[in-house]
């Protein structure tokens, strides 16, 4: 509800109360359609610039023959415009076949919760890159990943609170290590205890999108 307010003679104030407004409609400059390195399938993504664009969908591809690394011509196409005056610009990945998140069980530990899986990661982007080998190795002391890349994830649990009951949980980029870590997300004082405003579910969040052709699948909640 709308308040007006007399200060003094000759000045007046007139709010309007936008509780009520809804969010407006998502403005794009360009839209792309097709393949990218990376990212969430057929799920429209705003970016808002080209290392926007190249951290959600990426910008090269490594070759599996002797080619080396190519890009799509998305990338080349996002690049342009932004590099030419665009601002805004809607993209949405294409694929052939089948590609899912990665996905990472996290077992309890003592005093945190009861043996078993006590929550799961699931990656944004979908694809094999995000589903790459997960184990070190043996012989890499430095904590190095045997597959990992700048277009995958690794996660580490530190400050494990037996008493309190809680964690922080770290994102890394997967092409680190242990003496050399790149931090792309971190979340403090974890718990899992659904009532707690800490709650992992609520920080992180569980609301992922996804969008079906034949038109009976809107949405799902994790």
């Amino acid at each position: 509800m709308a308040n007006n307010n007399i200060v003094s003679p000759g000045i007046y104030i007139n709010e309007t109360d936008q509780s009520f407004i809804p969010q407006g409609i998502i403005e794009a400059g360009a839209a792309i359609v097709g393949a990218t390195a990376k990212g969430p399938v057929q799920v429209p993504t705003l970016v808002t610039s080209y290392n926007d664009y190249v951290a959600k969908f990426g910008g090269t591809v490594t070759s599996g023959s002797a080619n080396g690394t190519y890009s799509f011509f998305n990338s080349t196409a996002a690049y342009s415009y932004f590099n030419n005056g665009g601002n805004t610009l809607l993209v949405s990945r294409i694929v052939s076949g089948t590609y899912s998140s990665a996905a990472a069980s996290v077992s309890g530990s003592t005093g945190i919760a009861a043996a078993g899986t006590s929550f799961i990661l699931k990656t944004i982007a979908q694809g094999d890159d995000q589903n790459s080998e997960a184990l070190v190795s043996p012989s890499n002391t430095s904590g190095l990943l045997s597959s990992g890349s700048k277009d995958n994830l690794r996660y580490e649990i530190t400050q494990l609170n037996t008493g309190s009951g809680t964690f922080t949980l770290v994102i890394r980029r997967g092409d680190d290590d242990d003496n050399d870590k790149k931090i792309l997300e971190q979340y403090n004082n974890l718990t899992l205890d659904p009532f707690d405003s800490n709650f992992i579910g609520r920080s992180i969040g569980t609301m992922y999108s996804t969008i079906a052709n034949t038109g009976t699948a809107t949405a799902t909640v994790e």
